[in-house]
């Protein structure tokens, strides 16, 4: 069988769905919207994103935040429990984080609600001061 025989043989349809056309305009005849197979489901849904498994937390900022701030306390070497020997600080690793912190405070600023904003100065505060004692010379 040759290559042009087996390409007729596997033929396939390709639907354009866009909203809107090559020149920005929203189309008269918008597609049609896909079934989704009863294996794929969407990763959010207008509840917000899904939950993968029963019992897991809902992704909130809040939460989002509580998670850069665990990672950079880690990189800190101040993660609960203590540190652990085998992964070592990495203050690059943590000034980093800091500074992602810094940045969405800035990129959200007026956008959050009283307990986000308060959530996210507070925590960016308290691993500012954790890193400069770190880093400062004894």
């Amino acid at each position: 069988m040759s290559d042009e025989e087996r390409f007729e043989e596997k033929k396939f349809k390709v639907t354009d769905r866009r909203q809107f056309t090559e020149e920005g305009e929203l189309r008269e005849d918008p597609p049609e919207p896909r079934e989704e197979s009863p294996t794929q489901t969407p990763l959010v849904n207008s509840e917000g994103p899904r939950e993968k498994t029963p019992g897991t937390a809902k992704i909130d900022f809040s939460s989002f935040l509580l998670s850069l701030a665990g990672s950079a306390m880690m990189h800190l070497g101040e993660a609960p429990g203590g540190s652990d020997p085998q992964s070592p600080e990495n203050l690059e690793a943590a000034r980093q984080m800091i500074e992602i912190l810094a940045m969405l405070q800035k990129k959200t600023e007026g956008n959050l609600s009283a307990d986000e904003r308060q959530l996210l100065d507070q925590v960016l505060y308290e691993l500012q001061m954790t890193y400069v004692n770190k880093t400062k010379p004894r």
